[in-house]
Formats: C-alpha cells, structure tokens, sequence
C-alpha cells in the first residue's frame, strides 16, 4: 500500500482460473462505494462487473489457496480498506458450478481429428459412404432375388435362363 494524496493505492491482481495477471494499482478513498469501484475493476479488465468476485488479501500468503481473502461486497466499508497496509485486491473470474466441478482436462487431445462441414475431404467422405450404401442395396437386391441361380454365379453361360435380371431391373440397379 502507497499512501498519495487522499487515499491509499493498492495493487490489483486478476485471476482468470489458471494465472495471476497484474492489472496494476487503484486508489481506494474512504467514501468510495461498492458499484462505481466494481465497474471501475471491470473496466480495467474488460470483463462484465457480474463475472467477477472481489476480494482483500493479506500479501503473507504465497499459494493462491493458502491466501486468506475477504469478499468486497456491497457492504464493504473503504474507511476500513483504505488504512489496511500489506493487503492487495484479488478479481477471481466466476465459473459456473459445472465448470468448476468438472475436473481440468484439456478440451482438444492430440489425436482428435476436427471435421469442417464444408472441408473437400468430408465432402468426399459422404459421396464414398453414399456410394457403400448404394452398392449394398444393390448386393441386398441380388441375394434377395427369388429365381436367383447361386449354380451359375462363378461361371455364368450364354444360356438365356442364366440371366438373373432383366433389361429393365438392370437399368434401375445402375
């Protein structure tokens, strides 16, 4: 804490979940209140006054857990704040109950492939799984064919009764 002029100025740190940024000092007067000293932080960091928790620590404590840190609320008394000396303000940027359960793992692994709807290879992709389907239907269509002659299928004859389709059945397959 630095003593200037009317009130004290003391260091502010922002903590965004996984580091400290320095944001740099404030000026804490007796008459300040809770809403303009929130906006004001906010504004420094650029984040909405709703996303972030305001503290007072004591600047002993090394570790973030280890730090013993009183909320700034709106009934928070500056006269207070502003004689404490060896103390610093903590923005700890609020997470929602489920992120902050959720155990910390990395959101892209190493092997995760990313597909683009609009990227030439799943385009090709579709057109190649469109073409299996189309051909399985066809292969389906054979074996379900009632006067098919399983005797002739490795070693078709000219013979007319070894044709398992027709004309018109064949122009449809294709």
């Amino acid at each position: 804490m630095v003593e200037v002029g009317k009130g004290s100025v003391f260091p502010v740190i922002f903590f965004d979940g996984e580091r400290e940024i320095n944001i740099g000092n404030i000026r804490v007067q007796p008459t300040l209140v809770f809403k303009p000293f929130q906006l004001m932080l906010s504004e420094r960091i650029g984040i909405s006054p709703n996303q972030i928790s305001i503290y007072v620590c004591d600047r002993k404590g090394s570790k973030f857990e280890d730090r013993q840190k009183i909320p700034v609320t709106s009934k928070a008394n500056f006269a207070v704040i502003s004689r404490e000396k060896h103390c610093f303000f903590l923005l700890v940027l609020k997470r929602s109950r489920k992120s902050r359960n959720r155990k910390t793992t990395p959101l892209i692994k190493e092997n995760v492939f990313l597909l683009r709807r609009n990227s030439p290879e799943l385009v090709s992709m579709n057109e190649r799984v469109q073409n299996l389907q189309i051909q399985r239907e066809k292969f389906d269509l054979v074996l379900n064919k009632s006067d098919l002659n399983m005797m002739h299928l490795d070693s078709p004859s000219s013979s007319e009764d070894s044709r398992y389709f027709s004309e018109e059945e064949e122009r449809t397959l294709l």
